[in-house]
């Protein structure tokens, strides 16, 4: 999941097979990202140090500053929100 971090505002989605490396699938979904909107961001933040090493080439060739934080909340909150709707559906379907 790409998630704006101060609007909040989800960029992409996509879900992964089992056995999908995900942190590939993730330096996909960034470039799919901006690929998408047409613009490649100043920086990028990420949560897991394993993502983080595995992006660090590719942020260096587009000329993209990561950074490693302990804590995401836009991330954070579009995943729960994302659980909680789906969590709902499987309610309704029940």
């Amino acid at each position: 999941m790409v998630v704006h971090e101060s609007s909040m505002f989800v960029l992409h989605v996509e879900c992964i097979i089992p056995d999908t490396c995900p942190y590939t699938a993730l330096g996909e979904a960034i470039l799919s990202s901006i690929e998408k909107h047409g613009r490649i961001p100043s920086e990028i933040l990420f949560d897991n140090e394993t993502a983080y090493k595995a992006f660090q080439p590719t942020a260096t060739a587009l000329g993209i500053n990561i950074y490693l934080r302990e804590h995401l909340y836009a991330l954070d909150s579009a995943k729960q929100s994302l659980r909680s709707h789906m969590g709902g559906l499987k309610q309704k379907q029940e």
